[in-house]
């Protein structure tokens, strides 16, 4: 794939997201060519009717789905917004469009038809890569932070 302006621009940031960190961390646990396989003797061969999109790019949307909690709506607006997931779902837009929420429902029906939504864990979440950092404050300094206030003027706040 080739670098465009937008690859250029974000490899040149200092710092590196928590959603990219955990991205990258489930691109190379995922073991993608297996699933992929899993799938593919039941999947649509786009002989007849509309042609099919790529086994990979719509079971990564599904894991994305799953992961980050998405509508298919919400998730195919956030591919649209988030340089994160374009990049981990391998899309560029001067090649493709991104699969549209239609056809993320369409797999998942696919999934469950086939009963392969068992053997495709949607819930793969490592727990070292899922925990969120730590607070620097301790609960105590919140709960205070968020504590009504009394009025002085006997009116409540």
């Amino acid at each position: 794939m080739q670098q465009n302006f937008t690859d250029i621009e974000y490899s040149c940031r200092k710092k590196e997201t928590r959603r990219d960190k955990f991205l990258n961390k489930m691109d190379k646990m995922v073991p993608w060519a297996d699933w992929i396989a899993m799938i593919e003797p039941f999947y649509p061969s786009g002989r007849r009717g509309r042609p099919t999109r790529g086994i990979e790019i719509i079971l990564r949307m599904y894991m994305l789905q799953n992961w980050f909690n998405l509508a298919d709506e919400a998730l195919e607006d956030a591919v649209y917004d988030s340089y994160s997931f374009r990049s981990f779902l391998h899309l560029d837009f001067f090649d493709e469009q991104v699969p549209d929420a239609t056809t993320l429902l369409k797999f998942r029906r696919f999934l469950e038809k086939n009963k392969i939504g068992t053997a495709v864990p949607s819930s793969t979440q490592p727990s070292s890569a899922l925990h969120a950092p730590s607070r620097t404050e301790p609960a105590s300094a919140i709960r205070k932070c968020t504590r009504r206030r009394r009025a002085t003027s006997g009116t409540s706040a």
